[in-house]
């Protein structure tokens, strides 16, 4: 047996021991399996080091490429990582090995959100729910899909799910909150917010830009502007954020703050579409803020009109079950002759009749003051004629004419949440009453496209336009191809257009629309061939031929659109 001394007494047995060890040292360790480098992934997972675990899972999937665990988890890794591409592509493999895994749809889910294709996210999130009734992440990252389509009641009922399923999920409480500010549910919203915000989780910036409108909606405009204060403390390059201070600070009568702000908020946008607005009312006192662009282009979204000049709805026959309201708590807005008769009447004998009757005259005064008031570019004007469309709407509810002109007035007020809030709110009180009616549905897209839901604006632009097609002008059809476009949606576009102008031929802007819809599509013959019989048709008006040659001559010289 040899020991320790005899080696040291042997030189060449000292050599052999020195060549064994290296051999044992420099061995390669045997392959990892995949257990294992789930496992300790896992454990790197939980302990916040994602890049490491995403380094172990994928050396189990290098272990076993068939297996759907190594796939899953580091699809989830990928996700926590923000890293939704590869995250994506892992699921997806994940799937196609093990199809029933509702944790690999979920996670489907929560990618498709991060990168912005949320209709898709819905359906891998409804999936992961056929396959595990009650799973609450699924049901949380469905509700945040839903909202970011600005289905705020289905983001509600999701994230209540999600709730229900984990009381703690404060990511759940957030989203409702942020849902329920949309649907002016501004109580049930102040619960949520504050249980997000005191938990503290991320995008607290936009948490508290949220709470404010809530509070400034129930009249607290002191924590309103406490909100909007931390939003910029935590965000300090949000413009939206100083546009609300502004107004909040406007509502105390600090003009020069508001001013102050207003201007902050245009430094910081671009192109100089947010906060012009509001300054331009503060400093000019104009109601529509600046006049809108004489046209629209079709690579850009047109500014909507201070005060859209659209026909009026009829007034509908005004229901003997109306909701009670108070004769005495009617007040009197001015003192022409023909509202104080039908006011003192009303309080004398509040029947259905009398009061659609009050309600009919106060509509007439709002538009006529709303145009004096854009004529004039005069705010006081114009709140006078919001007051009377205000007063009207709660006068005649079943009349969509009283809401129409309201949600109106208050698409009016340019790059102000709070008011596309109520603009949103009465163009669909509009259409509860006369569902289907064409202007309202025209002004509901138009306010889901400054929201920027893109999807939700042509669900109603295009019904509104089918059914009445003289509202397919120039501005309204360059808007929905600039919607088309950006919104990856060019063949929905190419055969709305087409089956509008099969049922209605010869609309000049649709046939403009459809020809640059097919030109961006690769349909560059088609789109000349469209372009070049508007502008031969000599019974066409002049300038939609002139706008077809120039078009023509753009796109010979290689121009995009």
């Amino acid at each position: 047996m040899l020991t320790r001394s005899a080696i040291r007494r042997c030189p060449s047995l000292r050599a052999v021991a020195a060549i064994c060890a290296f051999i044992v040292t420099a061995a390669p360790a045997p392959a990892q399996g995949p257990a294992a480098a789930i496992k300790a992934g896992r454990a790197l997972e939980e302990a916040g080091k994602l890049d490491q675990a995403i380094t172990e899972y994928g050396k189990a999937i290098a272990a076993s490429p068939a297996s759907a665990e190594g796939w899953l988890r580091r699809g989830v890794a990928r996700n926590a990582a923000g890293q939704p591409g590869p995250a994506l592509q892992d699921l997806d493999r994940a799937i196609q090995f093990d199809p029933s895994s509702a944790e690999a749809h979920m996670g489907r889910a929560v990618a498709l959100n991060g990168l912005q294709r949320f209709s898709e996210a819905v359906s891998a999130a409804t999936r992961a729910l056929e396959l595990r009734p009650g799973y609450g992440a699924a049901y949380q990252a469905r509700g945040f899909a839903k909202f970011r389509l600005s289905d705020y009641r289905g983001a509600v009922e999701d994230e209540s799910q999600a709730i229900e399923a984990n009381r703690r999920d404060w990511g759940a409480y957030r989203i409702r909150g942020i849902a329920e500010v949309n649907l002016n549910l501004h109580r049930e919203a102040l619960r949520d917010l504050d249980k997000a915000i005191d938990a503290g989780i991320g995008g607290a910036d936009m948490t508290h830009y949220f709470r404010g409108r809530a509070r400034h909606a129930l009249g607290d405009v002191k924590g309103a502007l406490e909100d909007a204060n931390r939003t910029i403390e935590l965000n300090p390059s949000y413009p939206v954020g100083y546009l609300v201070r502004g107004d909040y600070r406007l509502a105390f009568g600090d003009r020069a703050g508001a001013e102050a702000d207003y201007r902050k908020c245009v430094s910081l946008d671009p192109q100089g579409k947010l906060g012009l607005s509001s300054l331009a009312k503060l400093t000019a006192g104009a109601p529509g803020g600046a006049a809108a662009p004489a046209a629209a282009s079709a690579t850009a979204p047109p500014a909507a009109p201070a005060m859209p000049a659209a026909r009026a709805a009829p007034a509908a026959a005004i229901h003997s079950a109306l909701p009670p309201l108070d004769p005495s708590e009617v007040p009197p807005l001015s003192s022409y002759s023909n509202e104080v008769k039908l006011l003192a009447a009303f309080r004398a004998s509040p029947t259905p009749e009398t009061r659609a009757a009050l309600a009919r005259v106060r509509v007439e005064h709002a538009l006529r003051l709303a145009r004096a008031a854009e004529k004039q570019r005069d705010e006081k004007t114009f709140r006078t004629a919001l007051g009377y469309a205000e007063s009207a709407a709660e006068l005649a509810p079943d009349n969509p004419a009283a809401w129409l002109l309201l949600g109106r007035l208050y698409a009016a007020i340019e790059n102000n949440p709070v008011a596309a809030d109520l603009a949103e709110q009465a163009f669909r009180a509009a259409l509860e009453v006369r569902p289907g009616l064409a202007d309202a549905q025209l002004g509901l897209g138009q306010i889901c496209l400054r929201k920027g839901s893109l999807d939700r604006a042509l669900n109603e632009l295009e019904p509104a336009v089918a059914a009445d097609p003289a509202l397919a002008t120039p501005e309204v059809v360059s808007t929905m191809g600039w919607a088309y476009i950006y919104d990856a949606q060019l063949d929905r576009g190419i055969r709305f257009f087409r089956g509008l102008l099969a049922r209605q031929p010869g609309i000049e802007p649709v046939s403009i629309g459809l020809a640059v819809l097919l030109h961006e599509n690769g349909s560059r013959a088609e789109a000349e061939r469209t372009l070049t019989a508007l502008a031969t048709n000599a019974a066409a008006a002049a300038d939609a031929r002139g706008y077809a040659k120039a078009l023509l001559e753009d796109w010979a010289k290689g121009g995009a659109r």
